[in-house]
């Protein structure tokens, strides 16, 4: 069981994004949403300390049905999809994170068209333009 301030993915990806910085404190934590499929609805047991409040997962989400689904909000004991969902809860910052199930049913190549379909759908839904942060966890390569 590894805690969430000792988790680190330094090393494992090169070319990463986001760049390490200074612990931004558990307030960060508290103030980020984590929405995905089942790896995402599991954080939360595998770090410990993750608040089931602050993940908005279902099992089988994909990039192909992340906009049309409703998913669990357990902060707010509801079931909403997730543009409804930013654009009435406004979260400071999401982390996204699918496709567990796509990869191995897939292609690379339809896998990463869903996926920027996904993201275009998103990000042309203003339900987070204003208010939050989005990033996308990658997943292991094809």
């Amino acid at each position: 069981n590894v805690l969430l301030k000792d988790f680190s993915l330094k090393g494992y990806f090169d070319g990463t994004i986001l760049k390490e910085t200074e612990d931004a404190g558990w307030n960060y934590v508290l103030d980020t949403i984590f929405f995905g499929d089942s790896i995402t609805e599991n954080m939360g047991w595998y770090l410990g300390d993750l608040p089931e409040a602050n993940v908005w997962a279902i099992h089988n989400l994909t990039p192909a049905n992340a906009m049309t689904w409703e998913v669990p909000f357990n902060k707010y004991n509801e079931k909403i999809t997730l543009a409804k969902g930013m654009a009435k809860y406004k979260p400071k910052r999401i982390i996204i994170q699918l496709g567990a199930n796509s990869v191995g049913i897939s292609t690379k190549d339809y896998f990463i068209s869903t996926y920027e379909n996904f993201k275009k759908i998103l990000c042309s839904s203003n339900c987070h333009v204003s208010f939050s942060d989005v990033m996308f966890m990658r997943r292991k390569k094809f």
